[in-house]
């Protein structure tokens, strides 16, 4: 299926090039990238620690300190979307490997999603902060990049109470074996 994408993909854009080719009046197209390019932090987008999941934001306001609130807002709204995101992956194997699922199950999926991500995490926590002074439109601004941690056994345990508590997604997936190893993770600590 994918290389049949691919063909096609590829077939369009020799299309494409050979009609460009072929056309009277040609247009030249610069693209001009005004200023300088953006210097982030060296850690800023690294995944280094297996125990955390890791996100990230920025900010530039005019104070300090609501450069930092505003930077840490738009962390936390990358952590929702990524742990959105990975509950509803999980609950997709869940569901896969439970086979005929109950079709209140599959209703639960997205909102098991949403909840999990919607939960307030008590173990995030600062990993770097760097906050620099720039000039906008000729102004003091303060540019914030922040990095935060959330432990990786929270997201799993939100998932495990969120289907614990649902009486008929918990019978579904007890006997899966990617549950029960999910149960495993959470019993180490």
């Amino acid at each position: 299926m994918k290389k049949n994408i691919v063909l096609l993909v590829l077939s369009l854009l020799f299309i494409l090039l050979v009609l460009a080719g072929c056309s009277k009046d040609k247009v030249q197209v610069q693209a001009q990238v005004q200023g300088t390019p953006e210097e982030y932090p060296s850690w800023y987008l690294s995944q280094d620690d297996p125990d955390y999941v890791c996100a990230y934001g920025f900010a530039i306001k005019a104070n300090q300190r609501a450069s930092v609130e505003s930077a840490r807002e738009n962390a936390m709204q990358e952590i929702a979307y990524y742990v959105e995101a990975k509950v509803t992956t999980m609950l997709k194997d869940y569901i896969q490997e439970a086979g005929e699922v109950a079709p209140q199950v599959l209703s639960l999926t997205e909102s098991a999603a949403k909840t999990v991500a919607e939960a307030k995490f008590s173990g995030v926590i600062t990993g770097k902060l760097d906050t620099r002074q720039v000039e906008v439109d000729g102004d003091t601004r303060y540019k914030s990049y922040i990095q935060l941690k959330v432990p990786a056994k929270q997201v799993n345990k939100g998932v495990y109470d969120f289907v614990r508590s649902e009486e008929a997604m918990y019978s579904e997936f007890k006997a899966s074996q990617a549950f029960q190893e999910l149960e495993r993770s959470l019993e180490k600590d």
